[in-house]
Protein backbone atom coordinates (compact mmCIF):
# COMPACT_ATOMS: atom_id res chain seq x y z
CA UNK A 1 0.00 0.00 0.00
CA UNK A 2 2.99 2.26 0.69
CA UNK A 3 3.71 2.35 -3.76
CA UNK A 4 0.37 3.35 -4.47
CA UNK A 5 -0.75 6.70 -5.14
CA UNK A 6 -2.43 8.66 -2.60
CA UNK A 7 -4.96 10.15 -4.34
CA UNK A 8 -5.97 6.06 -5.03
CA UNK A 9 -5.76 5.13 -1.76
CA UNK A 10 -7.97 8.19 -0.68
CA UNK A 11 -10.62 6.36 -2.60
CA UNK A 12 -10.18 3.19 -1.46
CA UNK A 13 -10.11 4.60 2.05
CA UNK A 14 -13.60 6.34 0.88
CA UNK A 15 -15.12 2.82 0.24
CA UNK A 16 -14.19 0.87 2.79
CA UNK A 17 -15.27 4.18 5.94
CA UNK A 18 -19.13 3.31 5.48
CA UNK A 19 -19.25 2.24 9.06
CA UNK A 20 -19.43 4.71 11.04
CA UNK A 21 -16.43 5.31 12.05
CA UNK A 22 -14.63 1.69 13.12
CA UNK A 23 -12.67 1.05 10.12
CA UNK A 24 -11.58 4.51 9.93
CA UNK A 25 -10.05 4.28 13.60
CA UNK A 26 -8.23 0.71 12.44
CA UNK A 27 -6.63 2.58 10.04
CA UNK A 28 -5.46 5.26 11.81
CA UNK A 29 -3.66 2.95 13.27
CA UNK A 30 -1.67 1.34 10.68
CA UNK A 31 1.07 3.89 9.90
CA UNK A 32 1.75 7.50 9.93
CA UNK A 33 1.37 7.44 5.84
CA UNK A 34 -2.42 5.21 6.01
CA UNK A 35 -3.09 8.07 8.92
CA UNK A 36 -2.38 10.71 6.37
CA UNK A 37 -3.69 9.43 3.54
CA UNK A 38 -6.80 8.79 4.95
CA UNK A 39 -7.20 11.91 7.32
CA UNK A 40 -10.59 12.54 5.06
CA UNK A 41 -11.82 9.18 4.53
CA UNK A 42 -12.16 8.49 8.10
CA UNK A 43 -14.64 11.05 8.92
CA UNK A 44 -16.90 10.05 5.82
CA UNK A 45 -19.45 8.57 8.12
CA UNK A 46 -19.48 8.75 11.75
CA UNK A 47 -21.87 7.03 14.47
CA UNK A 48 -21.86 8.43 17.95
CA UNK A 49 -23.75 5.77 19.85
CA UNK A 50 -21.36 5.52 23.03
CA UNK A 51 -24.33 5.72 26.41
CA UNK A 52 -21.28 8.17 27.77
CA UNK A 53 -22.99 12.76 26.98
CA UNK A 54 -18.83 13.39 26.43
CA UNK A 55 -18.69 11.41 23.17
CA UNK A 56 -19.91 14.15 21.63
CA UNK A 57 -17.76 16.78 22.77
CA UNK A 58 -14.73 14.80 22.43
CA UNK A 59 -15.60 13.51 18.84
CA UNK A 60 -16.20 17.85 17.94
CA UNK A 61 -12.70 18.72 19.16
CA UNK A 62 -10.83 16.10 17.51
CA UNK A 63 -12.66 16.47 14.10
CA UNK A 64 -12.04 20.29 14.61
CA UNK A 65 -7.80 19.29 15.39
CA UNK A 66 -8.14 17.30 12.11
CA UNK A 67 -9.56 19.72 10.30
CA UNK A 68 -6.50 22.42 11.13
CA UNK A 69 -3.93 19.91 10.34
CA UNK A 70 -5.38 18.75 7.07
CA UNK A 71 -3.74 19.12 3.17
CA UNK A 72 -5.50 19.53 0.11
CA UNK A 73 -8.13 17.49 1.12
CA UNK A 74 -10.26 18.76 4.36
CA UNK A 75 -12.28 16.23 6.03
CA UNK A 76 -16.02 15.95 5.82
CA UNK A 77 -18.47 14.24 7.70
CA UNK A 78 -20.87 13.08 5.35
CA UNK A 79 -23.15 11.03 7.22
CA UNK A 80 -23.58 11.26 10.70
CA UNK A 81 -25.55 9.27 13.60
CA UNK A 82 -26.20 10.50 17.33
CA UNK A 83 -27.86 8.29 19.76
CA UNK A 84 -29.41 9.62 23.62
CA UNK A 85 -26.44 9.46 25.77
CA UNK A 86 -27.02 7.82 29.41
CA UNK A 87 -26.96 10.17 32.41
CA UNK A 88 -23.86 9.87 34.25
CA UNK A 89 -24.63 11.74 37.59
CA UNK A 90 -25.85 9.22 40.76
CA UNK A 91 -28.53 10.00 42.45
CA UNK A 92 -27.54 11.81 45.78
CA UNK A 93 -27.32 10.02 48.44
CA UNK A 94 -27.06 10.98 52.83
CA UNK A 95 -26.66 8.77 55.60
CA UNK A 96 -28.96 9.64 58.19
CA UNK A 97 -27.94 9.90 62.13
CA UNK A 98 -30.46 7.57 63.81
CA UNK A 99 -31.07 10.41 66.16
CA UNK A 100 -32.38 12.93 63.74
CA UNK A 101 -36.22 13.57 64.47
CA UNK A 102 -38.81 13.48 61.27
CA UNK A 103 -38.39 17.16 60.50
CA UNK A 104 -34.51 17.29 60.32
CA UNK A 105 -35.23 14.00 57.81
CA UNK A 106 -37.62 15.98 55.55
CA UNK A 107 -35.89 19.03 55.22
CA UNK A 108 -32.54 16.77 54.46
CA UNK A 109 -34.18 14.62 51.93
CA UNK A 110 -35.75 18.05 50.02
CA UNK A 111 -32.63 19.59 50.21
CA UNK A 112 -30.42 16.45 48.81
CA UNK A 113 -33.38 15.97 46.18
CA UNK A 114 -33.11 19.48 45.11
CA UNK A 115 -29.36 19.35 45.12
CA UNK A 116 -29.42 16.40 42.51
CA UNK A 117 -32.53 17.67 40.73
CA UNK A 118 -30.14 20.92 39.47
CA UNK A 119 -27.55 18.51 38.69
CA UNK A 120 -30.08 16.24 36.64
CA UNK A 121 -30.86 19.66 34.70
CA UNK A 122 -27.20 21.08 34.55
CA UNK A 123 -26.39 17.62 33.01
CA UNK A 124 -29.25 18.02 30.36
CA UNK A 125 -28.31 21.49 29.04
CA UNK A 126 -24.56 20.26 28.46
CA UNK A 127 -26.13 17.59 26.59
CA UNK A 128 -27.94 20.01 24.70
CA UNK A 129 -25.13 22.39 24.09
CA UNK A 130 -23.00 19.52 23.02
CA UNK A 131 -25.88 18.04 20.56
CA UNK A 132 -26.86 21.66 18.71
CA UNK A 133 -22.96 22.44 18.78
CA UNK A 134 -22.04 19.26 16.66
CA UNK A 135 -25.38 19.61 14.32
CA UNK A 136 -24.30 22.93 13.50
CA UNK A 137 -20.73 22.17 12.85
CA UNK A 138 -21.04 19.62 10.59
CA UNK A 139 -24.67 20.33 9.19
CA UNK A 140 -23.13 22.21 5.98
CA UNK A 141 -21.50 18.81 4.47
CA UNK A 142 -23.90 16.24 5.80
CA UNK A 143 -25.75 14.24 3.17
CA UNK A 144 -27.74 11.64 5.53
CA UNK A 145 -28.61 12.19 9.47
CA UNK A 146 -29.85 10.06 11.96
CA UNK A 147 -31.04 10.42 15.44
CA UNK A 148 -31.93 7.71 17.51
CA UNK A 149 -33.69 8.23 21.31
CA UNK A 150 -35.48 5.07 22.07
CA UNK A 151 -35.80 5.65 26.05
CA UNK A 152 -34.39 2.47 26.77
CA UNK A 153 -35.89 1.01 29.18
CA UNK A 154 -34.71 1.24 33.18
CA UNK A 155 -32.41 4.01 31.93
CA UNK A 156 -32.39 7.24 32.94
CA UNK A 157 -31.54 9.34 29.68
CA UNK A 158 -30.02 12.13 28.52
CA UNK A 159 -32.95 13.56 25.58
CA UNK A 160 -31.90 14.73 22.16
CA UNK A 161 -33.26 18.90 22.27
CA UNK A 162 -36.71 19.43 21.58
CA UNK A 163 -35.26 22.57 19.69
CA UNK A 164 -32.35 22.70 17.69
CA UNK A 165 -31.39 25.52 16.24
CA UNK A 166 -29.06 24.90 13.05
CA UNK A 167 -27.74 28.74 11.03
CA UNK A 168 -28.18 28.16 7.48
CA UNK A 169 -29.94 25.12 7.88
CA UNK A 170 -29.11 21.45 5.95
CA UNK A 171 -28.07 22.21 2.68
CA UNK A 172 -26.87 19.28 1.30
CA UNK A 173 -28.83 16.77 3.48
CA UNK A 174 -30.87 14.01 1.15
CA UNK A 175 -32.15 11.46 3.71
CA UNK A 176 -33.47 12.00 7.21
CA UNK A 177 -34.04 9.61 9.58
CA UNK A 178 -36.15 10.80 13.30
CA UNK A 179 -36.46 7.51 16.08
CA UNK A 180 -38.25 8.88 18.68
CA UNK A 181 -39.88 12.51 19.80
CA UNK A 182 -38.79 14.69 16.31
CA UNK A 183 -36.68 17.85 17.13
CA UNK A 184 -37.63 20.94 15.43
CA UNK A 185 -34.84 22.27 13.81
CA UNK A 186 -34.81 25.94 13.09
CA UNK A 187 -32.70 28.72 11.49
CA UNK A 188 -33.39 32.13 10.79
CA UNK A 189 -30.86 32.53 7.81
CA UNK A 190 -31.06 29.58 5.00
CA UNK A 191 -30.04 30.80 1.72
CA UNK A 192 -32.43 28.80 -0.17
CA UNK A 193 -35.40 30.04 2.03
CA UNK A 194 -35.60 26.25 3.46
CA UNK A 195 -34.66 24.17 6.12
CA UNK A 196 -33.98 21.40 3.77
CA UNK A 197 -33.32 22.03 0.17
CA UNK A 198 -32.39 19.27 -1.46
CA UNK A 199 -34.23 16.36 1.17
CA UNK A 200 -35.52 13.46 -0.89
CA UNK A 201 -36.03 10.60 1.92
CA UNK A 202 -38.07 11.16 5.32
CA UNK A 203 -38.22 8.09 8.26
CA UNK A 204 -40.27 9.01 11.20
CA UNK A 205 -39.71 6.44 13.24
CA UNK A 206 -42.69 6.67 16.06
CA UNK A 207 -41.39 5.59 19.72
CA UNK A 208 -42.32 6.50 22.75
CA UNK A 209 -44.45 8.79 21.97
CA UNK A 210 -46.89 9.31 25.10
CA UNK A 211 -45.78 12.82 25.08
CA UNK A 212 -45.02 13.57 21.29
CA UNK A 213 -47.06 16.93 19.63
CA UNK A 214 -49.18 16.42 16.64
CA UNK A 215 -46.19 15.84 13.56
CA UNK A 216 -46.38 19.70 11.30
CA UNK A 217 -47.08 17.63 7.86
CA UNK A 218 -47.54 21.35 6.65
CA UNK A 219 -44.25 22.51 7.67
CA UNK A 220 -42.03 19.69 6.68
CA UNK A 221 -43.76 20.08 3.16
CA UNK A 222 -42.47 23.85 3.66
CA UNK A 223 -39.05 22.93 4.63
CA UNK A 224 -38.56 20.12 2.15
CA UNK A 225 -40.03 21.19 -0.90
CA UNK A 226 -38.38 18.02 -2.43
CA UNK A 227 -39.45 15.39 -0.11
CA UNK A 228 -40.71 12.22 -2.55
CA UNK A 229 -40.44 9.05 -0.25
CA UNK A 230 -41.92 9.44 3.60
CA UNK A 231 -41.94 6.72 5.47
CA UNK A 232 -43.68 6.47 9.28
CA UNK A 233 -42.86 3.54 11.05
CA UNK A 234 -44.24 2.25 14.40
CA UNK A 235 -47.28 3.67 13.93
CA UNK A 236 -50.10 3.05 16.66
CA UNK A 237 -53.27 4.13 17.96
CA UNK A 238 -51.87 5.75 21.05
CA UNK A 239 -51.69 8.74 21.05
CA UNK A 240 -54.48 9.47 18.77
CA UNK A 241 -52.97 12.72 17.35
CA UNK A 242 -50.42 10.13 15.26
CA UNK A 243 -53.64 9.18 13.31
CA UNK A 244 -54.88 12.19 12.71
CA UNK A 245 -50.79 12.91 11.29
CA UNK A 246 -51.17 9.63 8.67
CA UNK A 247 -54.66 11.28 7.88
CA UNK A 248 -52.86 14.73 7.18
CA UNK A 249 -49.71 12.98 5.56
CA UNK A 250 -52.99 12.13 2.22
CA UNK A 251 -54.44 15.40 2.76
CA UNK A 252 -52.22 17.86 2.06
CA UNK A 253 -52.23 18.82 -1.48
CA UNK A 254 -48.61 20.48 -1.20
CA UNK A 255 -46.99 17.21 0.32
CA UNK A 256 -49.02 15.35 -2.42
CA UNK A 257 -47.03 17.55 -5.23
CA UNK A 258 -44.00 16.20 -4.41
CA UNK A 259 -43.99 12.78 -3.02
CA UNK A 260 -43.96 9.52 -5.05
CA UNK A 261 -43.83 7.06 -2.30
CA UNK A 262 -45.78 6.78 1.21
CA UNK A 263 -44.62 3.41 3.38
CA UNK A 264 -46.53 3.28 6.63
CA UNK A 265 -45.58 0.42 9.22
CA UNK A 266 -47.88 -0.32 12.00
CA UNK A 267 -47.39 -0.94 15.49
CA UNK A 268 -46.88 -4.96 17.23
CA UNK A 269 -50.35 -5.82 17.57
CA UNK A 270 -51.09 -7.15 21.58
CA UNK A 271 -49.56 -10.37 22.76
CA UNK A 272 -52.13 -13.35 22.46
CA UNK A 273 -53.98 -14.43 25.36
CA UNK A 274 -55.23 -12.83 28.54
CA UNK A 275 -58.69 -13.06 30.43
CA UNK A 276 -60.75 -10.75 27.11
CA UNK A 277 -60.26 -10.10 23.48
CA UNK A 278 -61.16 -6.04 24.02
CA UNK A 279 -56.89 -5.32 23.31
CA UNK A 280 -57.41 -7.56 19.55
CA UNK A 281 -60.85 -5.74 18.98
CA UNK A 282 -59.38 -2.13 19.50
CA UNK A 283 -55.68 -2.88 17.20
CA UNK A 284 -58.83 -4.61 14.48
CA UNK A 285 -60.68 -1.48 14.68
CA UNK A 286 -57.43 0.48 14.17
CA UNK A 287 -55.89 -1.31 11.23
CA UNK A 288 -59.33 -0.61 9.92
CA UNK A 289 -59.27 3.02 10.36
CA UNK A 290 -55.42 2.85 9.06
CA UNK A 291 -56.05 1.00 6.13
CA UNK A 292 -58.95 3.82 4.97
CA UNK A 293 -56.74 6.63 5.78
CA UNK A 294 -53.40 5.53 3.80
CA UNK A 295 -55.99 6.98 0.33
CA UNK A 296 -54.34 9.75 -1.70
CA UNK A 297 -56.67 12.79 -1.68
CA UNK A 298 -54.88 14.99 -4.39
CA UNK A 299 -52.24 12.73 -6.31
CA UNK A 300 -54.12 8.99 -7.47
CA UNK A 301 -50.31 8.26 -8.82
CA UNK A 302 -48.89 8.67 -5.20
CA UNK A 303 -47.60 4.69 -4.19
CA UNK A 304 -49.01 4.03 -1.09
CA UNK A 305 -47.64 0.60 0.95
CA UNK A 306 -49.62 -0.18 4.19
CA UNK A 307 -47.07 -2.85 5.30
CA UNK A 308 -48.06 -5.87 8.00
CA UNK A 309 -47.69 -4.99 11.69
CA UNK A 310 -44.10 -5.72 13.12
CA UNK A 311 -42.78 -7.76 15.92
CA UNK A 312 -42.38 -6.40 19.68
CA UNK A 313 -38.91 -5.02 19.72
CA UNK A 314 -37.16 -3.50 22.18
CA UNK A 315 -34.88 -0.34 22.35
CA UNK A 316 -31.66 -1.80 21.58
CA UNK A 317 -33.40 -4.01 18.55
CA UNK A 318 -34.97 -0.51 17.18
CA UNK A 319 -31.07 1.00 17.70
CA UNK A 320 -29.39 -2.03 16.16
CA UNK A 321 -32.28 -2.05 12.69
CA UNK A 322 -31.98 1.80 12.51
CA UNK A 323 -27.89 1.01 12.40
CA UNK A 324 -27.93 -0.94 10.33
CA UNK A 325 -30.42 0.46 7.24
CA UNK A 326 -27.85 3.52 7.61
CA UNK A 327 -24.71 1.52 6.81
CA UNK A 328 -26.99 -0.19 4.04
CA UNK A 329 -27.89 3.49 2.37
CA UNK A 330 -24.09 4.69 2.67
CA UNK A 331 -23.09 1.19 0.80
CA UNK A 332 -25.94 1.75 -1.96
CA UNK A 333 -28.27 -0.60 -0.53
CA UNK A 334 -32.30 0.27 -0.19
CA UNK A 335 -32.25 0.26 3.46
CA UNK A 336 -35.81 0.72 5.15
CA UNK A 337 -37.01 1.49 1.34
CA UNK A 338 -37.13 -1.65 0.40
CA UNK A 339 -40.29 -2.90 1.57
CA UNK A 340 -40.11 -6.55 -0.17
CA UNK A 341 -38.96 -8.35 3.20
CA UNK A 342 -41.30 -6.96 5.60
CA UNK A 343 -44.33 -7.75 3.22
Amino acid sequence: MDRLAVELLEQIFLLACTDGGFTGAALSRVSKHIRNASRAARFHSIALISPFPDTLEQFASCYVHQRAFSGEVTPKVHHLLITSAIRQSDPARVVLRPNLNASDVSKCSADMTKKHLEVLEKEQRKFNVDVTSLLQLLAPDLISLTLIHCHRYGKNELRIPLTIEVSGGFPLLQELTLAGIPPTFTSTDCPSGSLYPHLERLHLCLLALSGCPDIDVDAWAADAPNLTYLRMSNVNYWPRNIMESVRKVFASEHLNATLKQVIIKPHSPPPMGGPCGTPHTVFASFMASLQSACTPCHNPKLSTVLLPAGRNMRAHDWEAMLKNHWVDRMCGGPGCWDTTRER
